[in-house]
């Protein structure tokens, strides 16, 4: 299964997804929990999550082909 991770805010630098949007392949039953440990990204630091859209909480089993937003800041700002 594959998902799509965008980040936003200081997980641009800091985590294995970078400035891009990057397809990361995972396993079956994963959530995002799991999701943030492959992508070098502490629990603590990804203050909201979007899945499709929508806010998640990290135990949210994710899907085949999820779209996820990860940002140190509480709220997503995407740049324009």
């Amino acid at each position: 299964m594959r998902v799509f991770v965008r980040v936003y805010g200081s997980l641009q630098r800091t985590s294995a997804v970078g400035q891009e949007e990057k397809v990361v392949e995972i396993n079956d039953g994963w959530r995002v929990r799991d999701l943030l440990e492959d992508v070098n990204i502490w629990e603590s630091d990804a203050r909201a999550i979007l899945i499709n859209g929508r806010k998640a909480r990290l135990d949210r089993r994710l899907r085949n082909r999820d779209r996820i937003e990860l940002s140190s800041e509480r709220k997503i700002l995407r740049p324009e």
